[in-house]
This record gives C-alpha cells, structure tokens and sequence, in this order.
C-alpha cells in the first residue's frame, strides 16, 4: 500500500475531477457543520428567545395548573397543549439548525449535490466496521478532533461561568421570569463562545480533509496514461482506422479515374487526374492524384479507358502540391489547365463544343 501511495504522485486530471465530483469525493468538514449549527442556534435564540420562553411558559403553566376535574377530553387537552408549546419552543432552533446545515452543505460542495451520497449504505450500520474505522488512518486524527472538542466545551463553561459568578448569589431573590431570562443569556454566552472557538478547530479540519482529498486523488504515472488512451484511443487502433479510410480513399479515387477528361504527368512519378463537366463544375477539378507506384496505377487506369495522358511537369508538380482531390484548380492555374483541355478536346471532337 506504501509503494502504491508514493506511486501517486501525479495531479488529478479533469476527468479524474469530475468522476470525483460526481460522486462527492470532496473536501468537507462535519465540524464547520456543527460551526453552522451553533451559529444558527444562536441566532435564533437571540432573535426570537424572549418571546418563545415566554410563549413556552404560559403554556406549559396552563398545562401544568390542577384542573378541578380531571378527565380523558382534560388530559388529551393537557397532552396537546404541552406538544404546541414544545413546538413552539423547538420549531425556530430545528428551522435554524437545518438552514444553517444546508448553507454550509452549499458552501463546502459549491452547490454540487452528489446523488450517490443519498445512496444508502448499510455497511455503515455494521458496529464492528465502525469500530475498526477508528483504528484506520483517519482514526487519531478524528480522536485529536474528539478530545479538542470534549476541551473547547471544558473551556468555555469555566469562561462564561467565571463571568457571571458574582451573580449567582442573587438569583434566588429573583422572579423566575427574571431568572429564566438570566439562564437564557447564559447560554447565549455559551453558545457564542463556544462557536467561535469551535471555528478554529473547523477550519484546521477543512485544511486537514482538503489534503486527504487530494492527496486520494493523486493518480499514478499508468493511471494517467491510461486515461488518455482511453479517451484518445489506443494508438494502433488510431493507426489502423488511419490505414483503412486512406485505404477507402484510394480505392474511390482509383474508381474515379475513369470519369477524367485528362491525366497530366511528371513522367517519372507524379500523375494528377482532372475533370470538366461545364454544366455541373465552375472549374475544372482534381478527382485523384499521386505519387510512384499509386500514379503508376492511375496512368494503366487511364489507359484501359482511354483517357489522355499529358506531360507537363509544371502543371502536374504545381496540382499535385496545391490541389487536394475533389478541389477545384486554383485562379492562376486556369490558363495552363485550359491549354492541355483545348488540346485534349481537339483530340476528341465530340467533346469540343462542351469547352
């Protein structure tokens, strides 16, 4: 496994990044979600506490008041007034903890949702694979991150009870309104301090999950040129597949040959075929060419079905090397080719009037 780690030392590619993607294999930190929720907890208490509490209390007052006679219609009324009031205590903090949970979910994901993450597991259910997960590399680090936290709430209960220790004594002597309000604070206090301590573990856990994530997305030497066959393709079947269409390409210029009007040549190893039907070409076009033995074939064709053959070294050197086949002649050859086709057609009367 250590051979195979220090093998990866390749930068992800694209692809590898967006398979990664897909699948949610990206940096995300559990303790910036709980960094969330504390936020939003605590937003939502400072906002609407006070008038929960209070909200909470006369319920729950009205609840617990002795009736005069207590029956099975008084006690469902009971039951249902203690869940509205537990409702209405805990609706805007679970409202808070999912909107806060979401928003960070946005943030650390950039909006990406990952479909296979829903996907249930049920091996995570399996006590004994979730015990030796704390034995696996992650597993001291997750216990660092488990004995910072266990510190951080040490920590800020001794701060915010150090604050407020003066006024302990005289909360006895207070209304329990007042005292409710009190507590209340309190934990405000709490919560506030101990989200922005829970920041700086959250954010060294980011660090820390970014690099296990890429450092899981290194790939190796192979693994890079693997994918780009597979995305290019495997050179030999490049190369065959370039064999075949050139191999498609002569045979149906070799079948056009006979459909020339004239074959123009450097006698010792070029041959360019050129056609002119007026009523369908606004030039005369080039409908093969080659080089060696493929003009040697061109030349025997054109011989079978009678074409001309014509020397002209210039002509065929400037077609050959200008002209792709199925292209007409250029402007500034017009002339030239014009020339060998009057020739041509003073060969063959029957074709003369087309020119």
């Amino acid at each position: 496994m250590a051979n195979d780690d220090t093998e990866r030392e390749e930068e992800p590619t694209a692809k590898k990044r967006g398979e990664a993607l897909k699948k949610g294999q990206i940096a995300i930190s559990q303790e910036l979600f709980t960094f969330a929720n504390l936020v939003s907890v605590t937003l939502a208490l400072t906002t609407l506490g006070s008038p929960v509490i209070l909200e909470g209390m006369s319920t729950f007052r009205n609840v617990w008041i002795p009736p005069d006679h207590l029956d099975v219609f008084e006690a469902t009324r009971m039951l249902r007034s203690a869940f509205g009031a537990a409702t209405v205590v805990a609706f805007p903090v679970f409202t808070a903890v999912v909107v806060g949970g979401v928003l960070m979910g946005l943030i650390q994901t950039k909006g990406n949702i990952a479909t296979d993450r829903l996907k249930p597991k049920f091996e995570k259910l399996n006590p004994i694979k979730g015990f030796s997960r704390v034995f696996k590399k992650d597993g001291p680090i997750n216990l660092g991150k488990a004995a910072m936290k266990i510190a951080t709430i040490g920590v800020v209960l001794m701060i915010v009870a150090s604050r407020h220790i003066d006024q302990y004594q005289g909360l006895s002597d207070l209304p329990l309104l007042l005292i409710l309000k009190f507590i209340f604070s309190v934990i405000i206090e709490a919560y506030l301090y101990g989200a922005l301590m829970l920041l700086f573990i959250a954010l060294g856990d980011y660090a820390w999950q970014n690099y296990s994530t890429e450092k899981s997305l290194k790939m190796s030497k192979q693994e890079v040129k693997e994918e780009h066959r597979q995305s290019e393709g495997d050179p030999a079947v490049r190369s065959r597949l370039r064999s075949l269409q050139m191999e498609r390409g002569r045979t149906r210029m070799m079948e056009a040959v006979p459909d020339a009007d004239v074959v123009v040549t450097n006698p010792e190893h070029i041959s360019v075929a050129i056609q002119y039907a007026r009523s369908d070409m606004s030039a005369p076009t080039v409908i093969a060419k080659g080089g060696g033995h493929l003009a040697m074939r061109i030349r025997e064709i054109a011989r079978e079905n009678g074409i001309p053959i014509v020397e002209n070294k210039p002509v065929a050197r400037s077609l050959y090397r200008t002209v792709k086949v199925g292209q007409q002649i250029p402007e500034k050859l017009y002339q030239a080719v014009a020339e060998i086709l009057a020739y041509v057609y003073k060969l063959d009367r029957s074709k003369a009037n087309a020119w």
